[in-house]
């Protein structure tokens, strides 16, 4: 096993004010204030989507996809900005490192992945390629939040083990 690698003194300590500023730690009220208005931004997101989702189902009409990518998307930022408000507002310590657990990065995986996929598709069939930069950009991203699932994923596990 490799011994550990020890970062210079001053990668670890603040240069600037700002720096230093940004870098203190946020008191409890701050932590609670910022829950509650990732919670009512969450709230608002999913009476958009509830919203949009009546509205599209109410019409008899078939959405396209855009309808769908949109709901996707509006879904995934609800599910973000619910469970990072209801975490920050009880103080429920986040055990995996990371704002989002495994499960909130896969989800944004599989968001990101049917949005590029989508785009593929519609590239393909349209004929038209000039917007795969955006497909290969929601691709990377998907693989990014897979990455990330499967990280927080196998830390958790190695955490649990070791307790």
């Amino acid at each position: 096993m490799l011994g550990r690698i020890e970062m210079p003194s001053h990668l670890h300590q603040p240069q600037t004010r700002t720096e230093r500023l940004l870098l203190q730690p946020a008191g409890e009220r701050m932590e609670r204030w910022v829950g509650i208005v990732s919670s009512a931004i969450g709230i608002a997101l999913g009476s958009l989507l509830l919203w949009f989702a009546v509205v599209v189902l109410t019409r008899g009409l078939v959405a396209p996809v855009g309808a769908w990518v949109f709901m996707a998307v509006v879904g995934a930022l609800t599910y973000f900005f619910t469970s990072a408000g209801y975490r920050l507002v009880r103080r429920i310590p986040n055990r995996y490192g990371s704002i989002l657990s495994p499960r909130a990065w896969s989800v944004l995986a599989v968001v990101f992945l049917g949005g590029g996929a989508i785009g593929c598709y519609l590239s393909i069939i349209a004929k038209d390629y000039r917007h795969l930069d955006g497909v290969a950009s929601a691709m990377l991203l998907a693989l990014l939040s897979f990455g990330a699932a499967s990280h927080f994923r196998r830390k958790s596990a190695r955490q649990g083990n070791a307790t």
